[in-house]
């Protein structure tokens, strides 16, 4: 965008630039970042990737269930790009073992990352930056008590779905399971003083996280303060390994995305030839269903960024609206549209060059199959639950 501008000789003053930067989001996606980094060198990930290898009992679909079902909960926990950078290799190495293709099961991983992770602010970029953009009207206990209810009675019907799709794929009994458990046997805790540390810092951040409606501080400086904290306490001397685990790539991305801030008034024309006591009803419907669509097929992230501006012109020209309900159909919209496609979210590009680094390919196509099948799934069973919550 910058570039567009040098070229129209219309360069902005650095300082203006720097004022359209969005800072509370790239400091929440930094400081969590630089966490989880310091969480993954305990191993503790590995263990728990253990304990579901074991507990499958050589199942192919309950292994599957076992690994979605912990990918989404670190997921609504972790930034959910980072943890299938974290989960997806895991997975690929297991699959070697037993001479099967990853690609199926790391889809499915991703995908029910993104569902995941539409349970609290800090982890699915579009509630990061909702929450950021919103914060004086919503806080991270908002995000749990209005959207985690909806991901927990979606997840399961996704879930379904995708091992619907994959019944060929994700199905039978696991061969070489000796070989597996051997393999195992390194993925063991590496630091036990440093698990406890992290685990520590880890609570401390989720819990100054609830407390947002009694402090009021913005939830970056929690993240970067602890993670300065737990860097300090971590390893004190090598601070360019810890700032390593950081994905600046991400961090760039986000921040020339704060350049974005216009969308065609179709939303606004649709509620204005509605009823005044069908406005809320409208509202979640166009939301929903819009923000799931234009999320596969834009990305969740910039589209996100577009219809705030949007939602919050309606809170105000429609003494109707809601502002919070608007917020929860773009959340569920977002982040459960982004996958639709391969580039509808972040963690999907992110799984996609995980694979191709091993030397397996997930094309476009392999993708939007079982992509748009869990997509409208979820958004159905989400936009149930805002009907049955927000507009009866």
């Amino acid at each position: 965008m910058c570039g567009l501008l040098l070229l129209a000789n219309l360069t902005p003053d650095l300082m203006l630039v720097m004022e359209w930067l969005d800072y509370g989001t790239l400091g929440l996606l930094f400081g969590m970042m630089v966490i989880v980094g310091i969480l993954q060198r305990t191993g503790v990930f590995e263990v728990m990737c253990t304990v579901c290898l074991k507990a499958c009992k050589g199942r192919m679909w309950l292994l599957t269930v076992y690994l979605c079902c912990l990918t989404g909960f670190l997921s609504a926990w972790l930034d959910n790009v980072t943890t299938m950078l974290l989960m997806g290799p895991m997975a690929i190495s297991v699959f070697a073992t037993l001479n099967r293709d990853p690609v199926p099961l790391l889809i499915s991983m991703a995908i029910m990352s993104n569902v995941g992770g539409t349970a609290t602010m800090i982890s699915d970029p579009p509630n990061i930056i909702i929450g950021n953009v919103l914060r004086q009207e919503i806080g991270f206990i908002d995000f749990l008590i209005h959207l985690a209810p909806g991901v927990l009675i979606a997840f399961p019907f996704g879930l379904a779905g995708l091992l619907w799709f994959y019944k060929k794929e994700l199905a039978g009994n696991l061969e070489n399971m000796d070989a597996i458990l051997d393999k195992c046997k390194d993925y063991k805790i590496k630091n036990y003083k440093l698990l406890a540390i992290s685990g520590y810092v880890t609570v401390g951040v989720i819990i100054g996280f609830l407390l947002h409606p009694i402090h009021h501080l913005n939830p970056a400086w929690i993240a970067i303060i602890s993670a300065t904290f737990l860097g300090a306490l971590a390893s004190p001397e090598d601070v360019h390994d810890i700032i390593r685990s950081v994905e600046w790539d991400m961090l760039l991305f986000f921040a020339e995305l704060g350049l974005i801030r216009k969308i065609a008034g179709l939303l606004t024309m649709i509620i204005e030839s509605s009823e005044p006591e069908q406005y809320n009803i409208i509202s979640v419907q166009v939301i929903i269903w819009f923000s799931a669509i234009f999320s596969a097929i834009l990305d969740n992230i910039p589209y996100t960024i577009t219809m705030l501006p949007v939602i919050k012109e309606l809170a105000v020209n429609f003494p109707g609206l809601d502002l919070q309900t608007m917020a929860w159909a773009l959340s569920f919209g977002a982040c459960f549209g982004g996958n639709g496609s391969l580039i509808g979210a972040s963690a999907n590009i992110v799984t996609s060059g995980i694979a191709a680094k091993a030397g397996f390919n997930i094309s476009f196509n392999a993708w939007l199959k079982p992509g748009i099948l869990v997509t409208v799934i979820t958004v159905a069973v989400a936009d149930i639950y805002m009907i049955l919550r927000y507009c009866l």
